[in-house]
C-alpha cells in the first residue's frame, strides 16, 4: 500500500511539472492625448478708455565738437632703465629710506623733552658705532653667503637709521639698536 501511495504521489508530481504554463505579459495600453477643448477667446473692448499722452522730454541740441586746429601734447616717452651688471637687484642690498609722514602735523612721538632728545642721541650714536665697527670686523674676514646678507643687512640699517635721525628720533633708536643685534649676531657666527 505504501508503494502504491509513493506511485501516485511521483505521477502527479511529475505530470504537474511538465504542463506548467509560462505567464504572458499584456501589450501596453496605447496612449492617446484627451481631445482639445476649444475655449472661446474673450476680448473686452474699451469704447470709452481715454487716451493716454506721455510728456516728452526736451533734449539740448546737438553740436559736433570741432577739433582743434592745434595738435594735442604728447609726452616724450623715457628710454628703460639698464642696469650694469655690476648694479646689484639683491633685496637685500637695497637701501629703503623711510617714509615721511603725509602732513608735518602733530604727532604724539614727536613731543621729547631736550633731555630726552639727547639721551636718545647719545644712544643711536652708541648703537651705530658698535653696529658699525662689528661689521668692519666681521668684513675684514672671509664670510660665506649668510654671513655676507647678514653684514648687508646690517650696513642697510645703519644707512636707514641715519636718514631716520633726521625726522624721527624713536625710529632712529630702533633701526640703530637692531642693526646692533644683527652686528652682534654675524659676530657670534664667526666665532668671534
Amino acid at each position: 500500500m505504501r508503494i502504491a501511495f509513493f506511485a501516485v504521489l511521483l505521477l502527479s508530481v511529475l505530470s504537474g511539472c511538465s504542463i506548467r504554463r509560462q505567464p504572458t505579459a499584456l501589450p501596453p495600453r496605447p496612449l492617446i492625448p484627451p481631445p482639445p477643448v476649444e475655449r472661446p477667446l474673450k476680448i473686452a473692448i474699451l469704447e470709452d478708455a481715454p487716451e493716454l499722452t506721455l510728456p516728452v522730454p526736451e533734449l539740448p541740441a546737438y553740436e559736433p565738437e570741432i577739433p582743434s586746429a592745434r595738435p594735442p601734447r604728447v609726452r616724450p616717452v623715457k628710454p628703460p632703465v639698464v642696469r650694469s651688471k655690476k648694479e646689484s637687484t639683491d633685496p637685500a642690498k637695497t637701501v629703503v629710506a623711510p617714509s615721511k609722514p603725509a602732513s608735518p602735523g602733530f604727532r604724539i612721538g614727536d613731543v621729547l623733552t631736550p633731555a630726552q632728545r639727547t639721551d636718545l642721541g647719545t644712544q643711536i650714536d652708541s648703537f651705530l658705532g658698535a653696529a658699525e665697527q662689528a661689521r668692519k670686523t666681521a668684513t675684514s674676514q672671509t664670510l660665506n653667503a649668510d654671513q655676507k646678507v647678514l653684514a648687508d643687512q646690517v650696513h642697510a640699517l645703519v644707512l636707514q637709521s641715519r636718514l631716520a635721525r633726521n625726522v624721527d628720533l624713536v625710529e632712529s633708536r630702533k633701526l640703530a639698536e637692531r642693526a646692533n643685534t644683527l652686528a652682534d649676531a654675524l659676530l657670534r657666527s664667526l666665532g668671534n
